[in-house]
């Protein structure tokens, strides 16, 4: 949805994000109704989809204002793609995990591929940006932000190098390719 400007709708996408936000450590992302998140914000069905599509737009707007939030910690839009800048992203990758994963504890799993589709894209987008316009830019972008993501899942699975050790060496191999 557009960018709001009026202070009172900017109230009421707080308190419905607050109410998600408060629902999704209780409950498993399926499990969380419109319903729900009405009763739990004060608001009618109605003024919720004033703001929202539905519970999966309104996930994806939560998941990206909070991922956005992250990566600023990290690093600046106006950074070169350098080595620096692809360590700092894959560290980002690690911290929305674990935030999310630490706000959500019932129901993390069920949102997991939710994240994960909306990290690559944000960083697809981050990427594209600090690459020369050509007509591959949007390829090289989505490549290099699957290839982080690709790091990050296989250590999971083998657990054998720290976070800070993995993301020097993911960024050292790609910046290679670049």
């Amino acid at each position: 949805m557009s960018e709001i400007t009026d202070p009172r709708a900017i109230r009421t996408r707080e308190l419905l994000d607050g109410a998600f936000n408060t629902l999704i450590r209780k409950k498993s992302f399926e499990q969380i109704t419109v319903k729900d998140i009405t009763e739990n914000a004060g608001v009618n069905r109605a003024t919720f989809y004033a703001h929202y599509l539905d519970k999966y737009e309104m996930l994806d707007t939560v998941l990206g204002s909070q991922l956005k939030m992250i990566m600023q910690t990290h690093f600046s839009c106006h950074q070169a793609l350098t080595e620096e800048t692809l360590e700092k992203m894959m560290l980002a990758i690690f911290d929305v995990h674990n935030q999310m994963a630490s706000q959500c504890h019932t129901g993390y799993q069920s949102i997991h591929r939710l994240v994960e589709e909306t990290i690559k894209r944000m960083m697809t987008d981050f990427i594209a940006a600090l690459l020369p316009s050509n007509s591959y830019q949007t390829t090289t972008a989505t490549m290099i932000s699957w290839a982080m993501y690709a790091a990050y899942a296989q250590s999971l699975v083998e657990k054998n190098t720290s976070v800070n050790e993995l993301a020097k060496f993911t960024a050292q191999q790609l910046i290679r390719l670049i």
